[in-house]
């Protein structure tokens, strides 16, 4: 049965190839668009889980900063560190922006922070921003043609890039950091219409002293300061990623299900056209005393061959755009090695597989030899 398969699908390898071809780019179609969501989950996380202490505060009722934003009163800093256990608190700040430059414009996220809470990977420059300067994500820097040592405006104000970071860029908002005195400068004049305290943190990085147990601490701090909660970073991260899916989690789900539709539609297309072009084939099996139940095996192998052969070159071609996705677009992350991407499109592309092997089984199963013989 193997031999006969072989010879079978390789006397015309043109044919063949271009069969595997369409069926791989159902697979690499399939495994782009499960990369880029888990690729945008990662960036979600990505600042969150970098976040240099074990506990993280929000104002009360603020488990997400993604689309609540958090205000923590001004002097939270030191009513924390009051608290036995705590070594020290960093107040940091997040203001949402667009970034306008070269008339490009760009959605980033201005982070201000003293000490902890800049950036964890750069590619060159420093990370110490004082007055006036900023670390910049290097992808949005190569966008709008920026490199250290160049100035370009936030709020209305020039600041000097003295920093490129890594791992920091998002179709959400790349980040830029600057000094903490800064960012509270551009809060209270992007929110000089509101009433909004000065020097007020978003955040507070809370570092547990040595010998303490993080939940004790964790306990201690919210039973003394009722108007914050405190947050692993990893729950941080969770509690940000689950509020982006909500928004627009249905979307992605959609367009990967609109996509597992044409995936089956065009390997269910693709069988059908191969074992259509090989009935001939077909009619001298069962001429010669072939079972429907080995003909059945026989379109089912072409199915088997057919997956296997279309997953290996779905991942070649997924790398590649992912590969031309990350140099044109870096603020789009595709992840096509991830094992959960691997598993799901690998098992989606068996299963479409062995579902449009049942199109043409009726075909097969209906093949009269003499008809065969005659034509």
């Amino acid at each position: 049965m193997f031999r006969f398969l072989y010879r079978s699908l390789f006397t015309d390898r043109s044919r063949t190839a271009l069969s595997m071809l369409a069926v791989g780019s159902a697979i690499m179609l399939l495994v782009v668009l499960e990369g880029f969501k888990v690729g945008l989950w990662q960036q979600v996380r990505s600042y969150r889980e970098h976040l240099p202490v074990q506990l993280v505060a929000t104002a009360s009722s603020t488990s997400s900063t993604v689309q609540t934003r958090s205000s923590l009163p001004p002097d939270i800093a030191s009513q924390v560190e009051a608290v036995p256990g705590v070594q020290r608190a960093y107040p940091l700040v997040s203001v949402p922006a667009i970034f306008a430059h070269r008339d490009m414009k760009t959605p980033i996220s201005v982070i201000g922070y003293d000490t902890k809470g800049g950036p964890w990977l750069l590619k060159s420059g420093r990370n110490n921003a004082v007055s006036g300067e900023m670390v910049m994500d290097y992808a949005l820097a190569k966008k709008h043609r920026l490199d250290l040592g160049d100035t370009a405006s936030l709020f209305g104000r020039d600041f000097r890039v003295v920093g490129l970071s890594g791992g920091t860029a998002s179709m959400l908002g790349s980040y830029v950091f600057i000094g903490l005195e800064d960012a509270y400068s551009i809060v209270s004049t992007a929110e000089s219409g509101r009433s909004v305290s000065a020097n007020a943190p978003n955040l507070l990085l809370v570092e547990a002293a040595p010998g303490f147990q993080v939940a004790t601490v964790r306990k201690a701090v919210e039973e003394a300061v009722l108007a914050i909660d405190l947050l692993s970073p990893g729950e941080l991260a969770d509690n940000d990623v689950a509020s982006v899916q909500e928004s627009i989690g249905p979307a992605i789900n959609l367009m990967i299900f609109v996509a597992y539709l044409v995936g089956v539609l065009v390997i269910g297309l693709t069988l059908y056209a191969t074992v259509f072009e090989r009935l001939r084939e077909t009619g001298i099996m069962k001429a010669i005393g072939a079972s429907d139940g080995r003909l059945y095996r026989y379109v089912l192998g072409q199915a088997m061959l057919f997956a296997v052969a279309g997953f290996a070159l779905g991942l070649a071609g997924s790398l590649g755009v992912a590969a031309l996705i990350s140099w044109f677009v870096p603020q789009y992350l595709v992840v096509p090695l991830d094992s959960q991407v691997l598993l799901r499109s690998g098992v989606a592309g068996l299963l479409m597989s062995s579902l449009a092997s049942l199109l043409p089984i009726r075909q097969v199963a209906g093949v009269d030899p003499a008809v065969v013989f005659r034509q």
